[in-house]
């Protein structure tokens, strides 16, 4: 993935060549064929992803009836959290797969969303992109426990600007 493609980024381009930016069913819609709203999401992920992102199915029992930032969820845990990453979309959808190979993004496997510095769901990641195999509240439990032992308050605000400050200059050292 192109280096400042955001999970955001992938999102439009779904929305735009999935449904032309529509909540609509699938043009093929039918009992084989149950993709719709704006990314064109089958009842069958519909109902093994939304529950995941806290969608309530018996209140939106498929992805049409849900408002758009909730099928947004739905995608991105598709996109980021599913092996099959973006090529839920790009493997079907050849004009798709064009314009993100044209904007030098992935068109295949799981998506790392850089934008955020974290992925959909909030997990640290390292300079790759690759998830962290701590789980992300393990690691700043860890954190705080030994900023706690040695007398820094992470609840100031300037501790906060120096640890970001510290970091920063690490990663820059590593890089450079």
């Amino acid at each position: 993935m192109a280096l400042g493609a955001s999970l955001q980024n992938y999102l439009d381009l779904i929305s735009l060549y999935e449904s032309n930016n529509r909540n609509v069913v699938n043009y093929k819609f039918g009992p084989r064929y149950t993709a719709q709203g704006y990314y064109q999401i089958t009842n069958t992920n519909w109902n093994s992803y939304a529950p995941l992102v806290g969608i309530d199915t018996s209140v939106y029992p498929n992805a049409m009836s849900a408002p758009q930032d909730m099928q947004a969820k739905v995608a991105a845990y598709l996109l980021t959290q599913t092996p099959g990453g973006i090529s839920n979309w790009a493997n079907y959808n050849p004009q798709l797969a064009a314009a993100l190979s044209a904007a030098g993004m992935q068109t295949s496997g799981q998506v790392v969303d850089f934008g955020g510095a974290s992925s959909i769901d909030g997990s640290l990641v390292d300079l790759t992109g690759t998830p962290a195999t701590v789980p992300t509240a393990s690691i700043l439990d860890q954190i705080s426990a030994s900023a706690e032992s040695i007398g820094i308050d992470l609840t100031l605000p300037t501790t906060e600007v120096a640890i970001a400050l510290a970091i920063g200059a690490a990663a820059y050292l590593v890089l450079s």
